[in-house]
């Protein structure tokens, strides 16, 4: 079964919570490339990981301060 990308993008707009981890949904890089949704892990330690960046380049963190929401998308 193949997922066309506005299938892909219509799920990554959804809101998702994966083991209680973040989820950085897909986007479109500034390049113009499709980058598949991601989770971003807890760390062992259990600290919170958060999906931060913009909405062309996504990437895991754990500063608060740079998580931009719920997902981003």
């Amino acid at each position: 079964m193949s997922l066309r990308e506005t299938d892909v993008k219509e799920l990554a707009s959804q809101d998702h919570e994966v083991l209680g981890s973040d989820f950085c949904s897909g986007y479109t890089d500034i390049f113009g490339k499709w980058n598949t949704g991601f989770d971003c892990p807890r760390m062992g330690n259990g600290e919170t990981v958060y999906c931060c960046g913009t909405v062309t380049y996504k990437y895991c963190c754990t500063r608060r301060d740079q998580h931009s929401g719920s997902s981003i998308r």
